[in-house]
């Protein structure tokens, strides 16, 4: 089933156990950051996936869409944590998404853009080590906003999914695990929609195609 998972409540119970030694010698989070101008941004998500803890075992994807600012400039810098990065023209946010999604080989997918940022060090070793991790299709927890470095915000992810949910909501890329073969199953994104397009898939792959 869809798995609901409380990261500060887990990192507060675990803290202690932590070390940078790997979990597995194996690729087990494809994390996709998709950006285009905002190098800004780009350098807070970069920053939060180069500290994780558990880095060896995460391939990183860095697909830029032809920036202009100075991103590429920092992306090549950053080329010895990059697993994988293109800059080319794009259709779209969803168009960048997919070429991440075709790159992909972890087991799961997190799409962390541009500005995005894990919760702390410790996120991506704790999704990994949760008993939840290799048993279900799409493991999800909290959303926090920040707005310069403070808390503005949560937006809670449901402990069930239902069709309902789904129906007036979505679930946050950001806070979202995906099993990668699911969503290329799929064919990933479609990208006649300009927006919305995520909606529609967790939707289709969730309720319709009984994802758990």
């Amino acid at each position: 089933m869809f798995q609901y998972i409380n990261i500060e409540k887990y990192f507060t119970e675990c803290k202690h156990s932590y070390n940078r030694t790997k979990i597995k010698d194996m690729i087990e989070i494809s994390i996709i950051t998709v950006v285009y101008n905002d190098c800004k941004g780009f350098k807070k998500t970069a920053k939060s996936v180069i500290s994780q803890t558990a880095m060896h075992n995460i391939q990183w994807i860095v697909i830029d869409a032809a920036s202009t600012d100075g991103t590429t400039d920092i992306i090549r810098e950053l080329n010895p944590y990059i697993n994988y990065w293109s800059s080319e023209p794009d259709k779209g946010i969803y168009d960048g998404m997919n070429k991440g999604i075709a790159q992909a080989k972890g087991q799961y997918i997190l799409f962390l853009n541009a500005g995005d940022t894990l919760y702390n060090e410790f996120t991506t070793e704790t999704l990994i080590k949760s008993s939840a991790f290799g048993h279900t299709d799409y493991i999800s927890g909290n959303t926090v906003y920040i707005n310069e470095g403070q808390a503005i915000g949560v937006n809670k992810a449901p402990k069930k999914i239902t069709g309902r949910f789904l129906f007036k909501e979505s679930l946050c890329h950001p806070s979202t695990l995906i099993r990668t073969d699911r969503i290329k199953k799929n064919g990933g994104y479609d990208t006649s929609y300009r927006i919305a397009a995520d909606a529609k898939f967790f939707f289709q792959d969730i309720v319709i195609n009984n994802a758990s």
